[in-house]
Parts: structure tokens; C-alpha cells; sequence
């Protein structure tokens, strides 16, 4: 609660510095969010690194805060993390729920990283990430969005197959009611 009070009277990156090295992973979830402000890519401040450090934290309630604040930078170095935290435990639900809240209108984007990154290879929990990134281009119905996924689909070598499979389930099968039939 003390951060918290202190986020109201005055930020201190020094104190949430700290804070991201406490030994309490719900003091080190609150630090990241607290922190949010000092990662302004354009005041250059050093405590993205202090706060890239918790990205393979042990506890899943700072790997989850870490994940909503850094998706939600809009950052090359955010989405790099963000990617490496879902590389590893992309079969938790929650955390992919939170990459994706943050993202919006950078799914297309984050999904050629995860594409082109060698170590990103085939299992079900990073099938699961990608169909879900692809889903959220999906259910904005952004025609202009949704041409490009479908381009970046079917623009998939044979050895990215199970990609490929992940992306085309993100999309939402049309009923015949859809077109007023």
C-alpha cells in the first residue's frame, strides 16, 4: 500500500526501483505497474531495464503485470519481451489475454516476430498464443487488418504449417445468417 501512496503524492523511480527487487512478488508486481510512467520511451530512463529484469520471474503474478505493462509500451523492446515471456509460458491463458489487451493494432506486427524467431517452435501453448494475437485482428473487423492476416497466412512456407493452422483458426467460421441469407 505504502507504493500505492506514494504514487499518489509524488513518483520516486528510485523507490520503485527498489521495489522491483523486493522478495515479495505482489510488492514486485505493484513496482512494475507503478513504474509504468518511467518507461516512457521518450523520457530514456534506465528503469526498463530494472523492470526487463522480472521477465522470467518466478512468480506468476509478476510475470502477468509484466506482460500487461510491457504490451501495452507499443515498444520494439516491450514486444521482445513480451514474446520471450509467452515463448515460456504461453499456455497460461491469463497471460496471453494480457499481451493481447495491450497490443491493439500491433497483433499483425507481433505475430511476424514470433514467425520469425527461430526459437519459436511448434507446441500447443505457442499454437495457442498465436491463434489468439490473430483473433484479436479478427474480432475487430478491420477489413484492411483482416486482408493483411489473410495475405500473411497464405504467405507461409510449408515449414511453418502448424503457424499457419494457428492463424487460420483465429478465424471465426461465417454462418449463413452472417450475410443475411
Amino acid at each position: 500500500h505504502a507504493l500505492w501512496t506514494l504514487e499518489g503524492v509524488q513518483p520516486r523511480e528510485e523507490v520503485y526501483r527498489a521495489a522491483l527487487a523486493d522478495p515479495d512478488p505482489k510488492v514486485r508486481a505493484s513496482a512494475i505497474r507503478l513504474a509504468a510512467f518511467f518507461l516512457d520511451p521518450m523520457l530514456k530512463a534506465p528503469m526498463l531495464d530494472a523492470v526487463l529484469k522480472l521477465q522470467n520471474d518466478a512468480s506468476p503474478d509478476v510475470r502477468l503485470q509484466f506482460v500487461l505493462t510491457m504490451s501495452d509500451l507499443g515498444t520494439d523492446a516491450g514486444d521482445a519481451a513480451v514474446a520471450a515471456v509467452l515463448r515460456e509460458h504461453g499456455g497460461d491463458t491469463m497471460l496471453r489475454e494480457a499481451a493481447v489487451s495491450g497490443m491493439a493494432g500491433r497483433e499483425i506486427d507481433f505475430i511476424e516476430r514470433l514467425l520469425n524467431d527461430p526459437i519459436w517452435t511448434a507446441s500447443d501453448a505457442r499454437h495457442d498464443v498465436i491463434c489468439d494475437v490473430a483473433r484479436a485482428v479478427t474480432r475487430r473487423y478491420d477489413g484492411k487488418e483482416t486482408l493483411r492476416l489473410a495475405e500473411l497466412i497464405g504467405a507461409q512456407p510449408p515449414e511453418r504449417r502448424w503457424q499457419q493452422v494457428a492463424m487460420l483458426e483465429a478465424i471465426p467460421a461465417a454462418k449463413k445468417d452472417d450475410f443475411g441469407s
